[in-house]
Order: C-alpha cells, then structure tokens, then sequence
C-alpha cells in the first residue's frame, strides 16, 4: 500500500485486531503513516505481531526518500517469544527508522523484538538524520537475560544468537527521546549513540522481572566521532524494582570496556533519579570532555557481586550512588559526591537478588503475563499496591477482560499519578507520564504481507 500510495498515505489498522505479518512492512516515501485508526490507546490499539521464524523487523522507514514518516498508536509484537532469536550476529532491530529528517514513534507499545533493539534509528549512510521524536511508547519486555551455561563465555557469540536488547537505539542529530515507559530491556533502556543535539527527557526505565546492564548509556564514539554536544539527559527516572539494573547512567566506554583512552565530548545528565532496591551503580562516568553532571538523586540501594566476567585489573570499587575516574575527565562541572576510582567494564556485577520471586508489594509496576497465544503481555499497571487484582479480572471473554483490564489501568494510572505528583512537589520535579493501558485483546487476525 506504501509503494502503491506514494508520498503522504496513510495506512489505518482496525481498532482491536491483530495483524500477523510475515514479511516486513516498509514506507516508502515522505509523510506516509502507519497507525490505528482514530488513534487508539490501550487495547484499543491495532497489533502487528510477526508470524514469520525468518523475520526481525516488522516496520522499517530508513529509506532515502522516508521523510517524516511516522508510526502511532499501534503494538508491535517481535515474536522471540514464538520464534527465539535471530542467529545473526548483528540482528536488525524490530523498527528501524533514520537516516531522515522528522520520523517519529508515538504512542505504540513495542515488545519481544528478535535482534538487537526494539526501536532503532540509525544515523544513515551521511550522518543525515535529525530531527526524529519517540515519545509516549511503552517498550518491554525487550531480551532475555545472558546466561553463560546456554550462551557461552560472550553474550556477543551465543551460538543461540545475541540474548540481550535495547529498549531504544538512537544515532539521530537533534532529535527528542522523552515520556516513555520502558521495563525489562535486558541490554539497556537507551542507548544514546553520541546524537548531538538530542535530549533524553521524562522516561521511566525499570527492571521488573529481567535484570539490565544498563538504564541510560553513552557508551560509544560512533558514528559522530565521540560527539555528545548539546546531548541532555535529564529528568529520568531510573528504578531497579525488582531485578538488577547494573547501571543506572554510564557514560564513557569503560562502562562497557577497559577503553579510557577514547574521549567523548560535551554533553549533560542533569536531575536524574535513581531508585529501587537493586541498583548497581547509578552514575558512572569515565573518558569525557566538556560535560556538565549536576542535580541528580538517588533514593536507591545500591549493590551487586563481582562476576567472573570482571577485569583482573582494574579491580572495580563496590556499586555505589556516583562514580568517576576523575583522571580521564576534562572540561567538566561535576556534582559533589562521586567517588574517584579507575574502573573498566563496570556492568560485570550480578544482582544480590537472582533467583527470586517478585512479590507485588515490592513494585511500583507490575506486568502480568498473558498466554502465549495471545496478544503481547500488558505493560506494567501503574499501582504496586493493587497489582494482585489484575489476576481476578476474568470474564471468560478475551474483549470484556480487555475492556476491564483497560479501566483498571486507567483507575491505576490516575491513584499512581496522583503519588507521584504528591513526591514530586516534595522533590520540585515533575512526575513522567503513566503508562498506556493494558492491551490484550486479539481480534481475527489479518495479514499485511
């Protein structure tokens, strides 16, 4: 229909239905739109579920000619449920945009990607994006936690394919990141790479039943050449609720390596909040020029065991609130309180917690799985102290249990949002926006092949 339709179609999916897909659907040209139609929210919203063992990505808009595309309201399920992972070493993403000015991700719930992130948007062939906007998704579940005894000793070369995913993958100049709820991504939340311009704003990232190596990361020199200028992250919500986050906020490639020689220029995190009770570090920072690092907080515990897969040298200090190597750190405003230390490949702690039950009085969010057959698990209801009754809704109809599951969340959303704008006047911040509704309802299913 894309390719029929030309520059500004839209594509309207049904209120409700699920669409199984197996073969890839791609824009084509500038202004074209894929969304439910009357922009559903909750599960109301049209699903896209790959029904394909060959298949990674469902949407794709990195064409040449893919100006301002846009995807809204819909809920993309991966299918590494279904199908596992792809066995490819470097696995596309489950949408994958860039390469363009103006694309955007609205409003959708993305889940189960079978490569390597859930949403990636990628600089292009001559750094030429910009501009694009992913704001107001729900993202995760996102990868399976690495696990050596099936993986071998490098996640990177699992016979099996690459365990871990990123929630977002952003290589776009000027770009916006902001308001999105993102849990269980078992790479990391976000992944910034360099983006200059981009601010990273208002998204909550938790670890609910997968465990993370990393809320936030800036880890990585390309492709802008270590350029961070003009990046800001901030008022962000990291919480490791249940499961190990490693890393609430890394920046610099020793996060993830020994490197401390490569340098990564300009760039804020300001206001940030790190909580839950299985943070690992929550900032850490290392190799960096011209950065400002101020005004953040943490309410969390931080903890976490040296693994095999640490260093012999340097031998990293223990997790703690902030830390630096203030030796690699140039040009930079950095707040009191980060403890000086060399570090290298600082996500190589396991969770105190492994192995345990997650117990609702322990969440602020909770996803209950759905059946397999079924459309994607909903995302986390935004209640901790009402999670159980989630379990009680059942009618024997999957579109009456729809139907309450989308009034409780709604009830949920607003008991939720009230707390946090009662701990945001405490903190004079401003609360992130409640997750979307719960979507599990599944029509007659269609294909768009």
């Amino acid at each position: 229909m894309f390719t029929d339709g030309g520059p500004g179609t839209k594509v309207w999916l049904c209120p409700g239905t699920t669409y199984r897909i197996t073969s890839t659907i791609a824009f084509t040209a500038a202004d074209q739109q894929l969304a439910t139609l009357g922009y559903k929210s909750g599960s109301e919203r049209a699903v896209l579920k790959i029904d394909n063992p060959a298949l990674a990505t469902a949407i794709q808009g990195d064409c040449r000619r893919c100006a301002r595309v846009a995807i809204r309201n819909v809920i993309v399920d991966g299918g590494r449920a279904a199908f596992g992972r792809v066995r490819e070493q470097h696995a596309p993403g489950l949408v994958v945009l860039g390469g363009n000015e103006g694309q955007s991700v609205r409003e959708s719930w993305i889940t189960d990607p079978r490569g390597f992130t859930a949403i990636h948007v990628r600089e292009g062939d001559k750094l030429s994006c910009k501009g694009a906007v992913i704001e107001r998704n729900e993202i995760g579940p996102v990868g399976e936690e690495y696990d050596p005894a099936v993986d071998g000793p490098d996640p990177e070369m699992s016979p099996l394919g690459r365990p871990l995913a990123d929630g977002i993958s952003i290589a776009c100049r000027d770009s916006v990141v902001r308001d999105n709820k993102i849990w269980d991504c078992t790479d990391a939340g976000i992944v910034v790479y360099c983006s200059p311009g981009t601010q990273v704003a208002a998204n909550r990232i938790m670890t609910l039943r997968r465990s993370a190596m990393g809320g936030i990361l800036m880890v990585d020199a390309t492709p802008f050449d270590g350029d961070y200028s003009g990046v800001v992250v901030k008022d962000n919500i990291l919480d490791a609720a249940s499961r190990a986050m490693r890393v609430g906020v890394g920046v610099g490639l020793s996060i993830l390596s020994d490197d401390i020689d490569t340098i990564l220029r300009g760039g804020s995190v300001i206001s940030n909040v790190l909580k839950g009770m299985y943070m690992g570090f929550g900032i850490a920072a290392a190799g960096l020029k011209g950065w400002t690092i101020r005004d953040n907080h943490s309410d969390a515990r931080h903890q976490g065991k040296r693994s095999p897969r640490c260093f012999d040298e340097p031998v990293n200090p223990a997790p703690t609130r902030f830390l630096y190597h203030a030796e690699t750190i140039t040009e930079s405003k950095i707040q009191d309180g980060f403890v000086d230390s060399d570090f290298a490949y600082i996500v190589c702690i396991d969770g105190l917690e492994d192995g345990t039950e997650v117990h609702a009085d322990e969440l602020d969010d909770v996803v209950e799985e759905a059946p397999e057959a079924a459309a994607p698990p909903p995302p986390p209801a935004a209640a901790g102290a009402a999670a159980g009754a989630a379990d009680t809704l059942s009618t024997g109809s999957d579109v009456l249990d729809g139907i309450l599951h989308h009034s409780q969340a709604r009830l949920l959303e607003g008991i939720a949002d009230m707390g946090k704008y009662i701990d945001a006047l405490k903190r004079a911040e401003q609360p992130p926006r409640g997750a979307q509704a719960h979507a599990e309802a599944e029509a007659d299913p269609r294909s768009l092949a």
